[in-house]
Protein backbone atom coordinates (compact mmCIF):
# COMPACT_ATOMS: atom_id res chain seq x y z
CA UNK A 1 0.00 0.00 0.00
CA UNK A 2 1.54 3.56 -1.06
CA UNK A 3 1.71 6.26 1.89
CA UNK A 4 -0.45 8.63 0.09
CA UNK A 5 -3.09 6.44 0.47
CA UNK A 6 -3.03 5.82 4.52
CA UNK A 7 -5.72 7.57 5.87
CA UNK A 8 -6.10 7.66 9.66
CA UNK A 9 -9.62 5.84 8.65
CA UNK A 10 -7.08 2.51 7.44
CA UNK A 11 -4.72 3.38 10.62
CA UNK A 12 -7.97 2.76 12.78
CA UNK A 13 -9.23 -0.08 11.01
CA UNK A 14 -5.83 -1.55 11.31
CA UNK A 15 -4.84 -0.99 15.09
CA UNK A 16 -9.31 -2.15 15.41
CA UNK A 17 -9.87 1.19 16.89
CA UNK A 18 -12.41 3.68 15.89
CA UNK A 19 -11.04 6.60 14.31
CA UNK A 20 -11.49 8.74 17.32
CA UNK A 21 -9.48 7.09 19.33
CA UNK A 22 -6.62 7.51 15.80
CA UNK A 23 -7.12 11.02 16.41
CA UNK A 24 -7.06 10.97 20.21
CA UNK A 25 -3.67 9.59 20.50
CA UNK A 26 -2.00 11.71 17.36
CA UNK A 27 -2.98 14.80 18.74
CA UNK A 28 -1.86 13.88 22.42
CA UNK A 29 -4.89 13.33 24.30
CA UNK A 30 -4.07 12.09 27.54
CA UNK A 31 -7.39 10.53 28.33
CA UNK A 32 -6.63 6.93 25.72
CA UNK A 33 -6.04 3.65 27.47
CA UNK A 34 -2.50 2.56 27.26
CA UNK A 35 -3.12 -0.96 25.15
CA UNK A 36 -5.70 1.34 22.84
CA UNK A 37 -2.68 3.90 22.44
CA UNK A 38 -0.04 1.34 21.55
CA UNK A 39 -2.39 -0.53 19.25
CA UNK A 40 -2.27 2.93 16.87
CA UNK A 41 1.30 4.01 17.20
CA UNK A 42 2.03 0.58 16.21
CA UNK A 43 -0.22 0.68 12.91
CA UNK A 44 1.06 4.39 12.30
CA UNK A 45 4.59 2.82 12.46
CA UNK A 46 3.70 -0.26 10.10
CA UNK A 47 1.71 1.57 7.72
CA UNK A 48 3.95 4.60 7.43
CA UNK A 49 1.05 6.75 7.86
CA UNK A 50 2.29 10.83 7.73
CA UNK A 51 -0.30 12.81 9.48
CA UNK A 52 -1.20 15.77 8.16
CA UNK A 53 -0.96 18.62 9.97
CA UNK A 54 -2.75 21.85 8.05
CA UNK A 55 -6.14 19.65 8.24
CA UNK A 56 -5.57 18.72 11.78
CA UNK A 57 -5.17 22.14 12.20
CA UNK A 58 -8.08 23.50 10.17
CA UNK A 59 -10.41 20.30 12.40
CA UNK A 60 -9.51 22.25 15.59
CA UNK A 61 -10.91 25.36 17.29
CA UNK A 62 -8.39 26.12 19.30
CA UNK A 63 -5.08 25.65 17.56
CA UNK A 64 -1.69 26.80 17.39
CA UNK A 65 -1.57 27.82 13.65
CA UNK A 66 -0.29 31.12 12.98
CA UNK A 67 -0.92 32.50 9.49
CA UNK A 68 2.06 35.16 8.24
CA UNK A 69 1.86 37.58 5.48
CA UNK A 70 5.38 38.52 3.80
CA UNK A 71 5.86 41.29 1.82
CA UNK A 72 8.54 40.04 -0.07
CA UNK A 73 10.97 36.75 0.75
CA UNK A 74 13.42 37.86 -1.46
CA UNK A 75 14.07 40.86 -0.02
CA UNK A 76 17.21 39.83 2.66
CA UNK A 77 15.28 42.04 5.49
CA UNK A 78 11.68 40.16 5.06
CA UNK A 79 13.78 37.05 4.82
CA UNK A 80 15.61 37.49 8.01
CA UNK A 81 12.75 38.90 9.30
CA UNK A 82 10.69 35.46 8.47
CA UNK A 83 13.18 33.26 9.58
CA UNK A 84 13.60 34.81 13.06
CA UNK A 85 10.05 34.53 13.48
CA UNK A 86 10.03 30.91 12.40
CA UNK A 87 12.57 30.25 14.84
CA UNK A 88 10.37 32.05 17.88
CA UNK A 89 6.99 30.32 16.67
CA UNK A 90 9.07 26.59 17.09
CA UNK A 91 9.98 27.48 20.48
CA UNK A 92 6.62 28.78 21.29
CA UNK A 93 5.11 25.30 19.84
CA UNK A 94 3.52 27.47 17.12
CA UNK A 95 2.72 26.38 13.60
CA UNK A 96 3.47 29.13 10.56
CA UNK A 97 2.00 29.31 7.56
CA UNK A 98 3.35 31.95 5.63
CA UNK A 99 2.40 33.33 2.01
CA UNK A 100 3.81 36.34 0.22
CA UNK A 101 2.94 37.86 -3.32
CA UNK A 102 6.40 37.89 -4.44
CA UNK A 103 7.58 40.87 -6.66
CA UNK A 104 4.77 41.77 -8.62
CA UNK A 105 3.49 44.73 -10.29
CA UNK A 106 3.64 47.37 -7.55
CA UNK A 107 0.60 48.44 -9.08
CA UNK A 108 -1.01 45.30 -8.17
CA UNK A 109 0.69 44.06 -5.19
CA UNK A 110 -1.64 45.89 -2.93
CA UNK A 111 -5.06 44.43 -3.87
CA UNK A 112 -2.56 41.14 -4.25
CA UNK A 113 -1.69 41.25 -0.45
CA UNK A 114 -4.72 41.63 0.53
CA UNK A 115 -6.53 38.88 -1.81
CA UNK A 116 -3.90 36.71 -0.01
CA UNK A 117 -4.92 37.58 3.82
CA UNK A 118 -8.19 36.76 2.50
CA UNK A 119 -7.12 33.28 1.79
CA UNK A 120 -5.05 33.16 5.51
CA UNK A 121 -7.86 33.67 7.00
CA UNK A 122 -9.78 30.48 5.56
CA UNK A 123 -7.30 28.13 6.87
CA UNK A 124 -9.34 29.25 10.15
CA UNK A 125 -5.55 30.42 11.64
CA UNK A 126 -5.84 31.01 15.30
CA UNK A 127 -3.43 34.22 14.88
CA UNK A 128 -2.41 36.48 12.29
CA UNK A 129 1.17 38.39 11.60
CA UNK A 130 1.20 40.99 8.89
CA UNK A 131 4.57 41.84 7.61
CA UNK A 132 3.86 43.97 4.82
CA UNK A 133 4.31 48.19 4.58
CA UNK A 134 1.51 48.19 1.29
CA UNK A 135 -1.67 46.26 3.23
CA UNK A 136 -3.90 49.26 4.38
CA UNK A 137 -4.37 49.29 8.07
CA UNK A 138 -7.99 49.51 6.94
CA UNK A 139 -7.82 45.99 5.33
CA UNK A 140 -6.40 44.25 8.65
CA UNK A 141 -8.65 45.75 11.16
CA UNK A 142 -11.86 43.72 10.22
CA UNK A 143 -9.36 40.96 10.36
CA UNK A 144 -7.63 41.76 13.97
CA UNK A 145 -11.70 42.17 15.33
CA UNK A 146 -11.96 38.24 14.49
CA UNK A 147 -8.40 36.84 15.60
CA UNK A 148 -5.33 37.98 17.19
CA UNK A 149 -3.20 39.81 14.80
CA UNK A 150 0.19 42.11 15.00
CA UNK A 151 1.35 44.17 12.76
CA UNK A 152 4.88 43.69 12.38
CA UNK A 153 7.51 45.56 11.44
CA UNK A 154 5.98 48.29 10.05
CA UNK A 155 5.33 51.19 13.11
CA UNK A 156 1.16 51.05 11.36
CA UNK A 157 -0.39 54.73 13.61
CA UNK A 158 -3.23 52.40 13.70
CA UNK A 159 -4.32 53.28 17.20
CA UNK A 160 -6.54 49.74 17.00
CA UNK A 161 -3.60 47.38 15.86
CA UNK A 162 -1.09 45.41 17.82
CA UNK A 163 2.14 46.79 16.24
CA UNK A 164 5.77 45.52 17.26
CA UNK A 165 8.30 47.31 14.83
CA UNK A 166 11.15 49.10 13.95
CA UNK A 167 11.15 52.71 15.07
CA UNK A 168 12.11 54.14 11.14
CA UNK A 169 12.08 57.91 12.29
CA UNK A 170 14.32 57.38 14.89
CA UNK A 171 16.50 54.66 12.43
CA UNK A 172 16.26 57.64 9.75
CA UNK A 173 17.73 59.99 11.94
CA UNK A 174 20.25 57.86 13.08
CA UNK A 175 21.59 57.20 9.48
CA UNK A 176 21.62 60.94 8.85
CA UNK A 177 23.14 62.08 11.61
CA UNK A 178 26.27 59.63 10.43
CA UNK A 179 26.03 61.55 6.90
CA UNK A 180 25.99 64.86 8.88
CA UNK A 181 28.94 63.86 10.96
CA UNK A 182 30.54 63.15 7.93
CA UNK A 183 30.63 66.72 7.09
CA UNK A 184 27.96 66.49 4.12
CA UNK A 185 25.97 69.21 2.96
CA UNK A 186 24.04 68.23 0.10
CA UNK A 187 22.87 65.21 -0.16
CA UNK A 188 20.56 63.34 -2.42
CA UNK A 189 17.98 61.26 -0.83
CA UNK A 190 15.80 58.56 -2.54
CA UNK A 191 11.86 58.79 -2.61
CA UNK A 192 9.64 55.80 -3.35
CA UNK A 193 5.85 56.50 -4.04
CA UNK A 194 4.05 55.45 -1.02
CA UNK A 195 2.12 53.02 -3.30
CA UNK A 196 5.33 51.34 -3.69
CA UNK A 197 6.49 51.01 0.12
CA UNK A 198 5.28 53.46 3.16
CA UNK A 199 7.74 52.31 5.18
CA UNK A 200 10.39 53.32 3.08
CA UNK A 201 8.79 56.61 2.40
CA UNK A 202 8.55 57.35 6.15
CA UNK A 203 12.26 56.79 6.17
CA UNK A 204 13.06 58.93 3.55
CA UNK A 205 10.98 62.08 4.90
CA UNK A 206 12.95 60.96 8.42
CA UNK A 207 16.47 61.50 6.64
CA UNK A 208 15.18 64.36 5.13
CA UNK A 209 13.76 66.54 7.94
CA UNK A 210 16.87 65.51 10.10
CA UNK A 211 19.63 67.23 7.20
CA UNK A 212 17.32 70.18 6.59
CA UNK A 213 16.88 70.80 10.31
CA UNK A 214 20.79 70.94 9.94
CA UNK A 215 21.10 73.28 7.45
CA UNK A 216 21.48 70.72 4.98
CA UNK A 217 20.56 70.55 0.76
CA UNK A 218 18.66 67.69 -0.07
CA UNK A 219 17.81 66.62 -3.36
CA UNK A 220 15.18 64.81 -3.58
CA UNK A 221 15.35 61.71 -6.21
CA UNK A 222 11.35 60.63 -6.86
CA UNK A 223 11.14 59.66 -10.73
CA UNK A 224 10.45 56.04 -10.60
CA UNK A 225 12.27 55.52 -13.77
CA UNK A 226 15.57 56.11 -12.57
CA UNK A 227 15.21 54.65 -9.14
CA UNK A 228 14.29 51.66 -10.71
CA UNK A 229 17.32 51.51 -13.38
CA UNK A 230 20.25 52.23 -11.76
CA UNK A 231 22.33 52.85 -14.83
CA UNK A 232 20.07 56.14 -15.22
CA UNK A 233 20.84 56.64 -11.55
CA UNK A 234 24.21 56.45 -12.08
CA UNK A 235 24.42 58.73 -14.83
CA UNK A 236 22.04 61.56 -13.08
CA UNK A 237 24.69 61.77 -10.60
CA UNK A 238 27.54 61.85 -12.84
CA UNK A 239 26.23 64.06 -15.28
CA UNK A 240 23.93 66.50 -12.97
CA UNK A 241 23.98 66.12 -8.85
CA UNK A 242 27.65 65.71 -8.40
CA UNK A 243 28.43 68.75 -10.57
CA UNK A 244 25.78 70.23 -9.06
CA UNK A 245 27.41 69.39 -5.43
CA UNK A 246 25.74 66.66 -4.20
CA UNK A 247 28.61 64.46 -2.18
CA UNK A 248 26.07 61.56 -0.67
CA UNK A 249 23.48 59.46 -1.73
CA UNK A 250 21.15 57.92 0.97
CA UNK A 251 18.69 54.82 -0.10
CA UNK A 252 15.83 53.71 1.88
CA UNK A 253 17.06 49.89 1.75
CA UNK A 254 19.79 48.06 1.31
CA UNK A 255 18.98 46.20 -1.89
CA UNK A 256 18.58 49.35 -3.79
CA UNK A 257 21.74 50.58 -2.30
CA UNK A 258 23.69 47.25 -3.14
CA UNK A 259 22.51 47.06 -6.63
CA UNK A 260 23.76 51.05 -7.38
CA UNK A 261 27.10 49.92 -6.02
CA UNK A 262 27.24 47.32 -8.50
CA UNK A 263 26.19 49.36 -11.06
CA UNK A 264 28.50 52.63 -10.75
CA UNK A 265 31.26 50.01 -10.49
CA UNK A 266 30.43 49.10 -13.70
CA UNK A 267 30.05 52.47 -15.28
CA UNK A 268 33.34 53.84 -13.15
CA UNK A 269 31.60 56.05 -10.76
CA UNK A 270 34.21 55.38 -7.65
CA UNK A 271 32.33 55.29 -4.39
CA UNK A 272 32.51 57.01 -1.69
CA UNK A 273 35.67 59.15 -3.53
CA UNK A 274 32.82 60.49 -5.88
CA UNK A 275 30.35 60.05 -3.95
CA UNK A 276 28.94 58.25 -0.59
CA UNK A 277 26.33 56.12 -0.23
CA UNK A 278 24.16 54.73 2.38
CA UNK A 279 21.76 52.36 2.92
CA UNK A 280 18.71 50.96 5.34
CA UNK A 281 18.10 47.43 7.08
CA UNK A 282 21.73 46.05 7.67
CA UNK A 283 20.92 42.74 6.51
CA UNK A 284 22.37 39.84 5.15
CA UNK A 285 25.78 39.17 4.11
CA UNK A 286 25.95 41.54 1.06
CA UNK A 287 26.24 44.59 3.32
CA UNK A 288 29.34 42.70 4.87
CA UNK A 289 30.92 42.11 1.45
CA UNK A 290 30.05 45.77 0.03
CA UNK A 291 31.28 47.40 3.10
CA UNK A 292 27.78 49.43 3.04
CA UNK A 293 26.99 52.14 5.60
CA UNK A 294 23.80 51.68 6.70
CA UNK A 295 21.41 51.17 10.11
CA UNK A 296 20.51 47.51 11.27
CA UNK A 297 16.79 46.93 11.90
CA UNK A 298 16.35 45.20 15.09
CA UNK A 299 14.58 42.01 13.66
CA UNK A 300 15.69 40.04 16.51
CA UNK A 301 14.43 41.70 19.19
CA UNK A 302 10.98 42.60 17.38
CA UNK A 303 10.54 38.53 16.17
CA UNK A 304 10.74 37.86 19.52
CA UNK A 305 7.97 40.40 20.95
CA UNK A 306 5.76 39.78 18.75
CA UNK A 307 5.90 35.94 19.19
CA UNK A 308 5.75 36.50 22.96
CA UNK A 309 2.61 38.93 22.35
CA UNK A 310 0.79 36.66 20.06
CA UNK A 311 1.44 33.58 22.35
CA UNK A 312 -0.36 36.25 24.82
CA UNK A 313 -3.00 36.65 22.96
CA UNK A 314 -3.52 33.18 21.89
CA UNK A 315 -3.56 32.49 25.80
CA UNK A 316 -6.35 34.63 25.97
CA UNK A 317 -4.83 37.39 27.80
CA UNK A 318 -5.87 40.60 25.68
CA UNK A 319 -4.96 43.69 26.99
CA UNK A 320 -6.76 46.63 27.73
CA UNK A 321 -5.40 48.97 24.79
CA UNK A 322 -3.55 47.68 21.44
CA UNK A 323 0.21 46.44 22.00
CA UNK A 324 2.77 49.40 20.62
CA UNK A 325 6.04 48.39 20.54
CA UNK A 326 8.86 50.24 18.48
CA UNK A 327 13.12 49.14 18.61
CA UNK A 328 15.52 51.42 17.52
CA UNK A 329 18.37 50.00 14.94
CA UNK A 330 21.94 50.51 15.43
CA UNK A 331 24.68 52.26 12.92
CA UNK A 332 26.82 50.49 10.79
CA UNK A 333 29.64 52.06 9.59
CA UNK A 334 31.00 50.44 6.67
CA UNK A 335 33.39 51.71 3.45
CA UNK A 336 31.12 53.71 1.81
CA UNK A 337 30.50 57.04 3.74
CA UNK A 338 33.81 58.92 3.44
CA UNK A 339 34.40 62.29 5.41
CA UNK A 340 33.52 65.05 3.00
CA UNK A 341 36.40 67.38 2.22
CA UNK A 342 34.38 70.31 0.49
Amino acid sequence: MQRLSVTMQTVAQHAGVSRATVSRVLSGADYVEPASKAKVLAAVEELGYVRNAAASQLAMRGSNLVGLLLRDAINPAYAHLQDHLLQEAHAHDMFVVTASTGRMDPACVKLGEVSVLDKLIQLRPAGLIVSSGLVPSDSIVPLARQIPTIVVPRPDPCEQLHVIGYDEVADGRIIAEAVLRAGHRHVAVTLLAKEVSATERLRAQAMSETLQAAGVTVSTIADPVVLHDHAALVRLLKDKLIPAGVTALMFTNDARAIDFLIMAEQLGLHIPEECSVTGFDGIGQAVALSGLTTVRNPLDTVAKQAVAVMGQLLAGNIPAEPVRELYEGTLIAGRTLAQCSA
